[in-house]
């Protein structure tokens, strides 16, 4: 799939919402319209992340923020 290729490397996130059924997680979407998970508070809505990419699940991504 072709969210696959971007495991291991870093994403430019904004984060749009919380992740629903999933409290301290947020959600939103990289500069390539790709859907990544990481964790985060509601305060971080709105904010440009950079998330190193850890895994795929089905065709959205789940990351940490890169340090």
């Amino acid at each position: 799939a072709y969210a696959e290729r971007f495991v291991g490397g870093v994403l430019t996130v904004l984060v749009e919402r919380g992740a629903g059924e999933r409290p301290g997680r947020v959600e939103g979407h990289s500069e390539n319209y790709i859907r990544v998970r990481l964790p985060g508070g509601r305060e971080r809505i709105g904010e440009l992340v950079p998330v190193r990419i850890v895994r795929r699940r089905g065709e959205e991504l789940e990351g940490e923020p890169a340090l």
